[in-house]
């Protein structure tokens, strides 16, 4: 048995080719671009959509993501 590092779910977003905050990168939260929830699990990299475009919501998902994984340990 080994140990595994704790998951920790992270809120990015993906900007549309035409958005006009492209530049400044993936953790900007003042446009309506998809968002999107990133963790790893057993070594792998995992991302996943969240299902909205707001911020705040996606954190709220990400919550309860973590929730998830936590339990699942």
């Amino acid at each position: 048995m080994s140990i595994q590092p704790k998951s920790v779910v992270t809120v990015f977003v993906r900007h549309r080719e035409s958005c006009s905050h492209r530049g400044r990168g993936e953790f900007y939260r003042g446009c309506q671009c998809s968002e999107f929830l990133r963790y790893s699990r057993n070594g792998k990299q995992k991302r996943q959509a969240a299902g909205t475009r707001t911020w705040a919501v996606a954190e709220d998902k990400a919550v309860e993501l973590q929730e998830q994984l936590v339990s699942c340990n």
